[in-house]
């Protein structure tokens, strides 16, 4: 009640708590528990409510908090150890009251600390006394806390504790799609102004993962695809800016301040130390990123076969990028006949059926620019799509499809009669279409606009 008191006096008043204040309710809470004249239960309510006053009159004091914690802990140990034979489940640490009480403890200061607890030398050891169903709770709040504040987990020793006080998630039994959601956010935390290192932050992340739960095949793995994406296209713009900056040590100076302003647990002197090495940070092997996301987009095309063909197609210009650097033309390949098969199983009845198949012509045209398929693959690929167009599409989508077919074979100076069949073909489509839909005659007029 003198805790509660407290915490609505210093609410509603302009008064600041003095340290002192808390140096006595800690001491009055230490020998309460000396003398032993209570239960387990009793005294982890004390320090429940405790550690409740101290997160909010000095959240930011980590010593406080620490201390705090340190009680609690060596509370459960007092008791564990006087009471081994103690028939009174008030003094067992397997009590539920007892079990949620350590909870709230322990997720109290998550709010304001986030991974800054990691720090403190008692939190482990207080979670690690809880059951493996108990320590979720622990968990999910972690999480919650760390997408609240936006924390950009920046190393890999944080890294690494992180996953050790999240790991019930990882567990696929009795794991809901909520908190499997939750575990696939934290890969868009995963950041580092050196690509090299983000590529294994986001690694060391992935191994932990399950491949064979449904909940992570779609809720965690697709993240992963687009986190590999979107490091490609980071990389990229990293080596262009460097490429073309006058003054690149200030440059990258301000350019990473908005990462470390998003890693507030790290000390001025670790911000000061870091260094960045362009040749050694930004050496990635592009190739085998491509690869990897191609293979691990291969895994989650049963559960989402939608976003595994978008993710097919997104490689595509990206291959096109690269092309230079890396010879790939099974995986181009292998891409695009993907995105066909999927869309002729999956797709073929769905109502943007046309857009996606347009989507996908337009970005093999980005490839075939590049001349990175030879003539037999490039044959199999056309006559694949010229198949699918024929059978899937409705007329008016038929139409503007051959259009863009064709228009694949003007570009590559393919079979001219080949093209001559297509466009003869799209007009007496889209001349059908016009009748009945504005999308025919639009059609048309795209047509007759190619062919002048």
């Amino acid at each position: 009640k003198l805790l509660e008191r407290l915490s609505q006096l210093f609410n509603t008043s302009e008064l600041k708590p003095d340290n002192s204040i808390f140096e006595t309710l800690l001491k009055f809470a230490e020998e309460l528990i000396e003398q032993k004249k209570y239960s387990l239960q009793s005294f982890l309510f004390l320090v429940e409510k405790l550690m409740s006053f101290t997160v909010f009159a000095y959240g930011n004091n980590l010593k406080f908090i620490e201390r705090v914690l340190a009680l609690a802990l060596s509370l459960c140990n007092l008791f564990s150890k006087s009471t081994e034979n103690n028939s009174n489940e008030k003094n067992s640490l397997s009590d539920s009251k007892n079990l949620d009480s350590m909870i709230n403890i322990l997720c109290n200061p998550l709010e304001k600390l986030s991974v800054k607890i990691f720090r403190l030398p008692s939190f482990a050891p207080l979670l690690e006394l809880l059951p493996l169903s108990y320590q979720k709770p622990v968990s999910v709040n972690t999480l919650k806390s760390l997408i609240k504040q936006r924390t950009i987990l920046v190393n890999e020793p944080v890294l690494l504790v992180l996953i050790r006080h999240i790991y019930p998630l990882f567990a696929t039994i009795d794991t809901t799609a909520e908190e499997a959601a939750l575990l696939g956010k934290v890969i868009h935390l995963i950041d580092s102004p050196s690509p090299k290192l983000t590529l294994k932050l986001l690694s060391s992340f992935h191994r932990h993962l399950d491949h064979s739960s449904p909940l992570h095949l779609k809720y965690i793995i697709p993240i992963y695809i687009r986190r590999l994406l979107l490091l490609i296209r980071q990389t990229t713009s990293l080596y262009t800016f460097i490429s073309n900056s006058n003054n690149t040590e200030e440059s990258l100076k301000h350019r990473f301040s908005v990462i470390f302003e998003k890693a507030s647990y790290l000390d001025q002197e670790e911000i000061d130390n870091f260094e960045f090495d362009p040749q050694t940070d930004l050496d990635i092997d592009i190739s085998n990123l491509i690869n990897e996301v191609f293979f691990t987009a291969r895994e989650i095309e049963i559960v989402q076969p939608k976003f595994a063909a978008s993710i097919f197609m997104d490689i595509l210009p990206i291959l096109a990028n690269y092309s230079k650097q890396i010879n790939e033309e099974e995986l181009v390949y292998n891409c695009i006949i993907k995105s066909i098969q999927i869309f002729e199983e999956e797709l073929g009845n769905s109502h943007d059926r046309a857009f996606f198949f347009n989507s996908l012509l337009g970005n093999i045209g980005v490839v075939l620019d590049k001349n990175i398929l030879g003539e037999e693959n490039l044959n199999t690929v056309l006559i694949q799509l010229k198949a699918s167009i024929s059978v899937l599409l409705s007329r008016e989508d038929q139409s503007r499809a051959n259009m863009s077919l064709s228009k694949l074979y003007h570009k590559l100076n393919l079979n001219p009669d080949k093209e001559h069949e297509i466009i003869i073909r799209s007009i007496y489509l889209a001349k059908l279409a016009s009748k009945y839909e504005k999308r025919g005659l639009r059609s048309l007029i795209d047509i007759f606009y190619h062919i002048i």
